[in-house]
């Protein structure tokens, strides 16, 4: 399980703790929904591919990894990386997200309590980190849009 910890009490960029690669993060850009994840030694920035479409591209050093699309006005996303095809899915009336692969849940990410920015993730040994990160990503750009309504 990877711990996920806002970096002061009123920001929305993570750390992260429990990955096997060493340390990581999670980062936003202040007035655009793009940002960073970090993983061990690596950077990949996060970008969104126009104003009117909700995809993003998961790069590094100019090379797209990954992409994430939102396939529903709701709370509905598909990832395509180099692992297994993710959907994640909000939960009903919940912050919370189900990551599903093949047609079956391979994890959750979550807020520890309703009233924290504090999270987790837990996945299966299946989705590599970087997946999970990506993943994580893209909850907390939801919840970080849903705290500005």
């Amino acid at each position: 399980m990877i711990t996920c910890l806002p970096q002061s009490l009123c920001s929305w960029d993570y750390r992260l703790l429990g990955t096997r690669t060493g340390d990581a993060g999670v980062t936003f850009n202040a007035i655009s929904k793009q940002g960073t994840l970090t993983l061990g030694h690596s950077q990949y920035d996060v970008r969104k591919e126009s104003i009117l479409v909700s995809r993003w591209t998961l790069e590094t050093r100019g090379e797209v990894m990954g992409n994430a699309e939102k396939i529903s006005l709701f709370r509905k996303f598909q990832l395509q990386t180099a692992g297994p095809a993710l959907t994640l899915e909000g939960a009903p009336l919940s912050s919370t997200y189900r990551m599903i692969a093949n047609g079956r849940e391979v994890g959750t990410i979550k807020k520890m309590h309703p009233f924290t920015r504090r999270a987790t993730i837990d996945c299966s040994e299946a989705i590599n980190e970087l997946d999970q990160i990506f993943a994580f990503w893209i909850v907390a750009m939801m919840w970080r849009e849903a705290s500005r309504d």
